[in-house]
């Protein structure tokens, strides 16, 4: 018989599991922002100090770029900017790590892929090729496209429907393809 937690729910219970799983639960109505502020308390408290590094740097950064933006009399950085803000980083974060693998220092290295691993904890997931390929044949139908002038049109309805999930790139070439 398994034990009684504090739901009163009878469990073999893993409390902090259930911790966790009520977090992430409630984690999807956050916004960006409040997600990395939620992570950044949990690092505090826990005893990971690279990864409470990591989120003070994103933090930092994003407050960077809100002030930066005030100055000019604007506001703060919404959701999408953050996303992109987060992409950012994690392609520095990426280069970093390449860097320190030229010039062999593999410690380097790991420590710039553990920062990788904490920004892209907050990025979206991206599309694998399959969903890129029915996302783009859908804005062609849907958007009435039927040349090449006509790619604009699409990636920004893709952009629009997809936002940070869509791989631009990638997109752009297949709707290329689809549209020669």
């Amino acid at each position: 018989m398994g034990s009684i937690n504090h739901y009163g729910n009878e469990m073999a219970a893993d409390v902090p599991f259930m911790h966790r799983l009520r977090a992430a639960i409630l984690y999807r109505n956050f916004t960006m922002r409040e997600r990395i502020n939620a992570a950044l308390q949990e690092a505090q408290s826990g005893d990971n100090p690279q990864r409470l590094c990591s989120l003070r740097l994103i933090v930092a950064a994003i407050k960077d770029r809100d002030i930066s933006l005030q100055a000019r009399g604007q506001a703060r950085m919404a959701d999408d900017h953050i996303c992109n803000l987060l992409q950012t980083l994690a392609q520095q974060h990426e280069a970093q790590a390449v860097q320190c693998e030229l010039h062999a220092d593999m410690a380097g290295a790991a420590r710039e892929r553990r920062q990788l691993d904490v920004v892209a904890e907050f990025l979206p997931r991206a599309l694998d090729s399959g969903s890129v390929l029915a996302a783009c044949r859908a804005a062609v139908e849907e958007t009435g496209s039927n040349g090449l002038r006509d790619i604009g049109r699409c990636m920004s309805f893709l952009k629009q429907r997809y936002g940070a999930e869509l791989n631009v790139t990638a997109a752009g070439a297949v709707v290329k393809n689809l549209l020669q």
